[in-house]
This record gives structure tokens, sequence and C-alpha cells, in this order.
């Protein structure tokens, strides 16, 4: 009787031992698989945090926008301003003459409005202009990637330029790309002759150039000699780039490109155009007009 009843303790301790052990061995089990799921979700939200931060990172844009004073433009640039001020990577400068400042440049930053000294013109008063702001730019602002050159009429949907510019990476590109045939004339904009047959240029509606680009086109030596200064702004920008720096390509962004007022078009047209040109009417107030339908459709 004593020999069966140590048997059975035996037994029995041997038998909660086994058990103890099993589940002893499962919880050691459960744990490592708990902590390589950790693991693998702590991984995979280390991936999605690297693509949400690719895919939200911003690149440093100086948006120079030509403008001159006047009732009309006065009435774009309250629109336009208050609008570019949502985009936090975007540094926009309106630029126009002034025949009442002492120094060559005022910059009011608060208005963001800078001011060159001179008198408007048209042929070559806008490209001379023009030039003029880059100088501003390349001695002032050191650290960007891009710098725009539009016009006081045209809106650009940053967000979308952004992300298009980070994923594509070009140095030279335009919202519309125009191509000067032979025998074509427009005395309006300087073109007289076939001298600019075949050229390929940049419309100011909107000029894109990167700082690479933008820092050899600056460093030219007598730039503003090498500039052909009887014909419209745009033109004379493609024709120095084709002529002193024909490794960079431009590249044609049109598809883009809109002349349409924002709420004239469809969704999906909605959904892929970044830059909207606003003169399509010789009453300019319907532009205006159509500035604001398009801002307020964002």
């Amino acid at each position: 009787m004593k020999n069966t009843f140590i048997f059975i303790s035996i037994s029995v301790v041997i038998f909660i031992s086994i058990l103890f052990f099993f589940f002893l061995n499962r919880k050691d089990r459960k744990d490592k698989k708990d902590k390589e799921e950790n693991y693998l979700n702590e991984k995979k939200e280390e991936k999605k945090d690297e693509k949400e931060e690719k895919k939200e990172k911003k690149i440093k844009i100086i948006n120079l926008v030509l403008f001159s004073n006047s009732p009309l433009y006065d009435k774009m640039y309250d629109i336009s301003n208050k609008f570019y001020s949502r985009y936090k990577n975007v540094t926009t400068i309106y630029y126009t003459y002034s025949s009442d400042i002492y120094e060559d440049y005022y910059h009011d930053k608060q208005k963001n409005i800078l001011l060159i000294k001179g008198k408007e013109s048209f042929i070559p008063g806008i490209l001379d202009k023009t030039i003029k702001a880059f100088e501003y730019v390349y001695s002032h602002y050191p650290h960007y990637d891009y710098i725009v050159r539009t016009n006081i009429s045209t809106i650009v949907d940053f967000n979308k330029l952004n992300k298009l510019l980070y994923e594509d990476k070009v140095d030279y590109a335009t919202s519309n790309l125009i191509t000067v045939f032979k025998g074509y004339r427009s005395p309006f904009y300087g073109i007289n002759d076939d001298r600019f047959q075949g050229l390929e240029y940049p419309s100011g509606t909107c000029i894109i150039f990167s700082q690479k680009l933008f820092k050899k086109m600056m460093n030219l030596t007598n730039l503003s000699n090498l500039l052909e200064r009887s014909v419209i702004d745009d033109v004379a920008i493609g024709f120095l780039i084709k002529v002193h720096l024909p490794e960079f390509k431009l590249h044609n962004y049109s598809e883009y490109f809109t002349e349409n007022c924002r709420d004239n078009l469809s969704d999906n047209d909605n959904d892929d155009k970044i830059f909207f040109r606003n003169r399509k009417d010789e009453n300019r107030e319907k532009d205006i007009e159509c500035m604001k339908k398009t801002i307020n459709s964002f």
C-alpha cells in the first residue's frame, strides 16, 4: 500500500512537472512569436513612415512673378499673393520697375514685392527687368531647388508642381513649349526674320530652372551682352540657353497647362492641371473673375 502511494505521488509530481514545462515552453514560444510580430510591425511602420516622408518631402522653390503696377494688375496681385502664401516651401517675389526708389532694389518682404529701379517698357524692358530680378535672387537667395518664373495672370498649383519636380527632377521646363517655325513673324514680340527658326523656347507663362541651370546661366561671362535684347524675354532666354547652354534640354509640361477657367474643366482635367493661364478676354476683369474661381476651387 505504501509503495503504491509513493508510486502515485511520484507520478503526480512527474505529470505536474511535464505540464508545467509544457506551459512554460508554450509561453516562451508565444513570447518569441509576439516579439517577432512586433519587430515586423515596427519595420512595416518604419517603411510606411519613410514612404510618407518621401511623398511629403517639399522642395524649395522661388516663385518670381512678372508684374507691373496698374489698377488691373494690382487686383491680380491681391488675389494671387494671398493664394501663394499658403505654400510654405515657396518664396514668392513679385518684381516690377519703380522710378521712385534711389537704390537699385527695394524688397518689401511683407508684401512680397521687389521694386527695381527703372521705367517699364515692353522690349527690352521685360527682359531687362527679368534679368535684374534673376541677379537679385542669385545674390540674396543661395538656398533653393528651383526658380520658377511666371506672370501676374497665371495661377500655379505648387503642391502638384512640387510632386512633379520631386519625381521628375528636370533642369529646364515650361508650362507650354513654343516652336518658331520657318516664316513665322511676330513684330510685336520682336521676331522679324528667320534668325530664330527652329527655336523651341519656354512660354513666359511658366519657366522652370533647376539650381544647377540657374547658376550656370547667371555665371555666363557677359550675360547681358549674350542676350538677344530685340525680342521678348521668353524668346531671348530660350535662345540664350539653346546657344550657350545646349546641354540643358527643355521639358514640355503642356499636359498640365490650361487656358480654361477652372470651373469650366471636367473633374479629370482639374485633377491633372498645374498651370492656369488667365488671358482669354479683351475684358481683363473677366480674367480676374476666372482667377478667383480657379483659386476658390482648390
